[in-house]
């Protein structure tokens, strides 16, 4: 229960909207920015407590809940399976699958993911 499903249905001036399904709970997150998307990534895996962080982040307010929304109009531009395996040094680590391309990544920072995906959204995979 590591994986949440990423669904992406605009992405403009590298600004993704979708939403986010976790299997874990059963509901569908709503973002509209890269920091919502990691926000409600991390917010997942800190309720469900896997996998468990390392270290703790500095400064760490009221956790981030974001918004349940029945799905948008429209096919989404990308979706992706983000199975996170681990939480260290406060950055993930894991597998990225392109769903609809079948094909599959190793990230070993966040910044990697986000540059995994955005290789995808602008069609350089």
């Amino acid at each position: 229960m590591r994986s949440s499903v990423l669904r992406v249905y605009l992405y403009k001036d590298k600004n993704p909207k979708g939403y986010v399904f976790s299997p874990w709970t059963g509901e569908r997150h709503r973002f509209s920015s890269t920091m919502e998307l990691l926000l409600c990534l991390e917010g997942l895996m800190d309720e469900r407590k896997s996998p468990r962080p390392t270290t703790e982040l500095r400064g760490k307010g009221e956790p981030y809940r974001p918004g349940s929304e029945e799905d948008p109009d429209g096919t989404p531009v990308a979706s992706f399976k983000v199975d996170v395996l681990f939480r260290y040094n406060s950055t993930w680590q894991g597998n990225l699958l392109w769903i609809e391309e079948g094909r599959e990544a190793q990230f070993r920072s966040v910044l990697e993911l986000l540059v995994l995906i955005d290789n995808v959204l602008c069609g350089a995979a």
